[in-house]
């Protein structure tokens, strides 16, 4: 044989090889089925009812979350007033206590000039009569 039908038989068998392996993954396709318009229709309605139950469930999860925020808000406001009216209680015994400080202060020193006073009466006296 020579060079040249050699080298046509390779060729030959090269295109051979590579147009039959070619097919053999198209033979591993099966065909599907032919789907009818009713089967589509039942899988629509039931992809909508599955939606709108997925809409209804969202919408029950966002009033009981509304619902729990709410009752959250509810319990700040009711803490801040407990706080409010514990700050104003707070206020007025410590005003009450700093009211009775001074009144005790302011009669403190009442009773010191008072005492003075009283102290230096009998000396005044007796400077008065030894001056007579």
């Amino acid at each position: 044989m020579s060079v040249k039908n050699k080298y046509k038989i390779f060729i030959l068998s090269t295109v051979c090889l590579l147009f039959f392996l070619g097919t053999v993954p198209a033979m591993a396709y099966d065909t599907a089925p032919r789907i009818s318009d009713r089967e589509i229709i039942e899988s629509l309605t039931e992809l909508k009812q599955g939606h709108k139950n997925l809409h209804q469930r969202i919408d029950h999860m966002n009033q009981s979350l509304n619902q729990r925020f709410d009752s959250m808000d509810k319990r700040f406001d009711e803490m801040t007033q407990n706080f409010n009216q514990r700050f104003e209680e707070m206020h007025s015994m410590i005003l009450n206590l700093f009211t009775s400080v001074m009144a005790l202060v302011i009669a403190m020193i009442g009773y010191m000039i008072w005492d003075r006073k009283t102290a230096q009466q009998p000396f005044k006296q007796q400077i008065d009569r030894l001056e007579n």
